[in-house]
């Protein structure tokens, strides 16, 4: 008998046992009941700076520039400033003695290269001396950005212009003029007046009128004049302004 109790104790804990369905309900919840952990998560990375667009503002071609040409086919286009075609110092001599102006209309032959090839007046000034000179003086000086057909490529155009002859010259040949001022003991110009403006001309340019009283001419604004103890005194003064031709002895 005491060999058999011995066996039973060993095997007692390989026997399972009955448990109740409430029992086993319990035990299957406990083996599948899913336990949360609160776990710190890292707050995400900031969003990478991106630059804002660059804006390239584009600069306008000159009148001569390729990029110009968007729209074909395309007249010539004058090159270089039209007032250096034809200039003041042109006027034939003998129509500015005798006062002779006009409005000159012409047309140019332009060649592909851009290059005036030929002259005609569309509309005479009335005056031979004027209308003579013009023509070979736009052949001579006039330059183009050559006409383009409709493939883009360079020919040959026209170009029609004016040029209007004008009788001009200095508005000033000769000024003799005299202004005087108080000096006062702050170096402050005080009652200035023009003495004298005679001039020889079409126009006496305002400016000159205007600003010989509003700055000093010949001293440094705030400096007086002061006398042999070094003491700053009131001087009346006067200045003159002579312009005219210099004329060889």
């Amino acid at each position: 008998m005491k060999k058999q109790t011995f066996a039973l104790a060993l095997l007692a804990p390989l026997i399972a046992l009955p448990v109740s369905a409430q029992d086993a309900v319990e035990q299957a919840e406990d083996e599948h009941t899913v336990r949360t952990v609160d776990i710190a998560v890292p707050p995400p990375p900031p969003a990478p700076m991106v630059p804002p667009p660059v804006r390239i503002t584009p600069v306008p071609d000159s009148p001569q520039s390729p990029q110009r040409l968007s729209r074909y086919p395309r007249n010539p286009m004058p090159a270089g400033l039209l007032r250096e075609w034809v200039t003041p110092a042109d006027y034939p001599p003998a129509a500015f003695v005798a006062s002779q102006e006009g409005m000159v209309r012409y047309e140019l032959d332009v060649s592909d290269e851009g290059r005036a090839t030929a002259c005609r007046l569309t509309e005479p000034s009335g005056h031979a001396a004027l209308d003579d000179i013009t023509c070979p003086l736009l052949l001579e000086r006039a330059r183009f950005a050559p006409a383009y057909d409709a493939e883009r490529n360079a020919v040959a155009g026209r170009y029609s212009g004016s040029v209007n002859w004008q009788a001009r010259e200095p508005a000033i040949r000769s000024i003799n003029m005299a202004v005087e001022y108080t000096l006062d003991r702050q170096g402050r110009m005080q009652d200035c007046e023009i003495l004298r403006s005679d001039f020889e001309g079409s126009e006496l340019p305002p400016s000159l009128l205007r600003d010989a009283c509003r700055a000093p001419v010949f001293h440094i604004a705030g400096v007086p004049y002061r006398n042999a103890a070094g003491e700053p005194v009131e001087r009346r003064m006067r200045f003159t302004v002579v312009m005219g031709e210099v004329v060889a002895e």
